[in-house]
């Protein structure tokens, strides 16, 4: 009897720890364009984790929080890759761990996507989201036991990009305001780019590297000379040096190798560890 008690007990303790806030970004659940959207959420898996998820028209964000004895009280919004034709969270859910176990509070957010909703402009609806997650964040920042002036982003691929373009268009009409939320900036006080893919979106060009000024937040980038999808030189390359001529303090590695994924042999390996000795000394 004594080992069955402690048996349940350890599964309840397990659940608690790993058991996720799940917070819906706009009242009544669908964000804005996306009421007539019917399609069912399609969430995929692998190895018992989610791995991506589409036909979104009920954007959140869920949270894991910082480690008690490490926090920094410092949150970091974050937004998977996946070509904007999906959310893949598989690599972002590594990385918030890691984060977390460093101090950091993560929220990673599920946008919707520009291939889906039939919006009548499908390319504002990522930056609508993005908006409206981290003013949520911001205007809640004492319930999460985070500091409102050290709220930032974390982006790769095409979250990379999202993240970006939140960074730099933070201060864009992207949508009515509903409440008291909307009041609060949605500028981020820092932005993280993993492998940042700036090309073309179905077809259409949503820049963010013109949109770079004085006021955009410092940044950390991370990219290698061999990604053939975002390829250096016109994404994290031209993203660093327009912030540098802006002289916004920066921070740039390029890897010889990893491709776009990371996923080669080679010093892309301590690309995490760098991000976090980054956040440790400038994010404070």
């Amino acid at each position: 009897m004594k080992k069955a008690l402690i048996g349940i007990f350890c599964f309840l303790m397990a659940f608690s720890v790993c058991a996720e806030e799940k917070v819906y970004l706009w009242p009544g659940k669908k964000g804005p364009g996306s009421e007539n959207f019917t399609a069912k959420e399609v969430v995929k898996t692998k190895d018992d984790r989610i791995s991506t998820i589409t036909s979104i028209s009920e954007p959140y964000f869920t949270v894991q929080k910082a480690k008690k004895a490490k926090n920094k009280k410092v949150g970091i919004v974050m937004f998977a890759g996946g070509a904007y034709a999906e959310v893949a969270l598989k690599t972002l859910h590594d990385v918030a761990e890691r984060y977390c176990a460093e101090g950091y509070t993560c929220f990673l957010v599920v946008y919707r996507l520009p291939t889906e909703n039939g919006h009548e402009n499908p390319m504002l609806v990522p930056l609508q989201d993005a908006q409206r997650a981290i003013r949520l964040v911001r205007s809640q920042a004492s319930k999460y036991g985070i500091a409102e002036n050290k709220i930032g982003v974390f982006g790769e691929s095409a979250g990379g990009h999202l993240a970006a373009r939140l960074a730099t268009r933070y201060d864009e009409k992207a949508y009515e305001p509903i409440d008291g939320a909307d009041t609060v900036s949605a500028r981020p006080d820092f932005q993280v780019l993993r492998v940042p893919a700036f090309n073309k979106i179905n077809g259409e060009d949503v820049p963010v590297i013109p949109h770079v000024t004085a006021n955009t937040p410092k940044a950390f980038i991370v990219s290698a000379s061999d990604d053939t999808t975002a390829q250096v030189k016109n994404n994290a390359l031209s993203y660093f040096e327009a912030l540098w001529t802006q002289g916004v303090d920066s921070e740039i590695h390029v890897f010889q190798n990893g491709g776009h994924r990371f996923d080669k042999d080679g010093t892309n390996r301590v690309w995490l560890d760098l991000s976090v000795n980054w956040l440790n000394e400038y994010v404070k």
